[in-house]
């Protein structure tokens, strides 16, 4: 893994929306909320991190995960977590694990939570859940098409769990180019093993 630069939560939580508001599952959340409220997305897709009002906002657009109270998805989750934007290679997305409390992701990996094994599942079971999006998120791969980062946390880089991205990091392994290169962003924090998912 490589560190490329240290970087602010606000541009972590531009990324995270950026990841799921193409997402089956919560894109429509996120779409329905910027309708509603007479909003553009180009205040996920061209940001401008120098506006407090925009931060402020792009956070209260992420309380369907719970981000602001730290419920949900964010139960437990640490405030004091320095982010940095990584490069990983084939052998890092390997070594990841998915969310503990998610019982589906668990389950694919036959619980051992270590997202190298939900291939086995993927390969006894092309019909899961997610199947479709993994091909088409493999099919833009292999166009040479890029993604908004995954993202990771941690205690350290010894053991990192996936926060964003499940889908786009299977397609990656799928993929399985021993010279693979993917942008991530890695959040790391002494008190991670207190949030719930980890």
């Amino acid at each position: 893994m490589k560190v490329l630069d240290s970087i602010s939560e606000e541009l972590m939580v531009v990324k995270f929306l950026q990841g799921e508001f193409n997402s089956k599952r919560y894109g429509s959340r996120i779409a329905n909320r910027l309708n509603r409220e007479g909003k553009d997305k180009s205040l996920i897709f061209s940001p401008d991190l120098s506006d407090t009002l925009e931060n402020k906002y792009r956070k209260s657009l992420l309380d369907y995960r719970g981000f602001r109270n730290r419920t949900n998805l964010f139960t437990g989750f640490p405030e004091d977590v320095s982010w940095q934007e990584v490069e990983l290679c084939l052998s890092d997305l390997q070594q990841l694990f998915v969310l503990r409390e998610e019982d589906k992701w668990v389950c694919y990996t036959g619980g051992t939570r270590k997202i190298v094994d939900t291939l086995k599942y993927y390969d006894k079971n092309p019909s899961m859940e997610e199947a479709e999006h993994i091909q088409q998120c493999l099919r833009h791969i292999r166009n040479g098409d890029s993604f908004p980062e995954v993202i990771l946390v941690g205690e350290d880089k010894s053991r990192l769990v996936i926060l964003e991205g499940h889908v786009r990091i299977m397609a990656y392994l799928l993929h399985c180019a021993p010279d693979i290169k993917v942008k991530g962003i890695v959040g790391l924090s002494g008190s991670m093993p207190n949030w719930l998912f980890f």
